[in-house]
């Protein structure tokens, strides 16, 4: 499937989403066209487990905004989303803590300057 791209058109809106896809069908770019005009690309990497084995996980995710980067756990939970805002270099972050049963505990939230607790 590589380079493969897909359309799709929304006649009324008059919007296209074009995908692209790698060689395990993985999107690495997307492309949002309104009136013919290319209003937002993103492409997208992914995590690797080593040199010869990767994954399905987000690694990180680019726009014109910025870049959107995660990490994970050994089971696959997201621990950290950073954001750095393009031309900025000001990144933010929000962490993520899981009980031994995989769920959300607590989340320190840089862009909302606060931590939440989530009882379960």
């Amino acid at each position: 499937m590589p380079d493969q791209v897909y359309k799709i058109v929304n006649m009324k809106d008059h919007a296209e989403l074009l995908y692209s896809y790698d060689d395990l069908g993985r999107v690495t770019r997307e492309e949002t066209n309104i009136y013919n005009n290319p209003s937002l690309v993103s492409t997208y990497t992914y995590k690797d487990v080593d040199s010869t084995r990767t994954t399905s996980l987000v690694s990180s995710h680019s726009n014109k905004l910025g870049t959107y980067a995660y990490t994970y756990d050994s089971v696959g939970n997201i621990t950290s989303f950073t954001f750095t805002p393009a031309g900025s270099g000001q990144s933010k972050s929000v962490y993520y803590t899981y009980n031994s049963s995989n769920q959300l505990t607590r989340e320190d939230n840089q862009f909302a300057n606060k931590t939440f607790v989530y009882f379960v």
